[in-house]
């Protein structure tokens, strides 16, 4: 059974269930471009299809990872190879999935992972 469509060059990144009450998605980059996106932007999928972009990605940059947001959170930790930082969901701007993002931080040491920030 085939679960996602992929083209020659495509793979998949990330993957995970996205609950009820979703209202956006942050995703970020491992050079640290970061964005939000409506949740209503993305199409839900079924059995064998292509999936969703979430992030236009330059050749010397990489997806890192995505969280779902159901608009009670204020903040969400973007966690590198050095540090864990706090960035508030006000700051992140809000585009479409098609754009790159905003640099969130210059950093040497590169973006590993996104998290939800929990109260």
């Amino acid at each position: 059974v085939k679960g996602i469509k992929l083209g020659v060059n495509d793979e998949v990144v990330d993957a995970k269930l996205i609950m009820k009450g979703i209202k956006e998605i942050v995703s970020i980059t491992n050079n640290g471009l970061i964005k939000r996106t409506s949740y209503e932007e993305f199409g839900i999928g079924t059995r064998y299809t292509k999936g969703n972009s979430i992030q236009k990605i330059k050749e010397e940059d990489c997806f890192v990872g995505f969280a779902s947001l159901d608009g009670t959170e204020k903040e969400v930790m973007i966690v590198s190879s050095a540090a864990i930082i706090k960035i508030f969901i006000g700051d992140i701007p809000k585009v479409s999935k098609g754009a790159q993002g905003v640099q969130a931080m210059k950093t040497e040491n590169k973006i590993i992972e996104i998290v939800r920030g929990v109260e």
